[in-house]
């Protein structure tokens, strides 16, 4: 019953309403704002989405380098069991 609570949160109607009563909200602070300060804050959060940007790609980036790491560190089962091992050898099967 919790899963298909959580499911109707998240659907397509429910994320409208939201990003909707978003656009309400600041719509309703720029309006208590003085004039000319719409330009500022346009800025202000264009340079915090370009921040925010950056610092997923950055996380992102040095993620997936750890993960690549770990992958590297981790020794192959048939390399680690036999030390002459040189790769995949064919077998004809008659």
């Amino acid at each position: 019953m919790l899963t298909n609570i959580m499911s109707d949160m998240l659907s397509e109607e429910m994320r409208g309403k939201l990003k909707r009563a978003g656009e309400y909200q600041k719509k309703a602070i720029l309006e208590l704002l003085p004039e000319g300060m719409e330009g500022h804050l346009s800025v202000i959060g264009k340079e915090l989405e370009m921040m925010a940007k950056e610092y997923m790609a950055g996380s992102a980036a040095a993620c997936f380098a750890a993960c690549k790491g770990r992958r590297e560190e981790r020794p192959d089962k048939n390399r680690a069991a036999d030390p002459n091992h040189q790769g995949v050898r064919r077998v004809t099967i008659s």
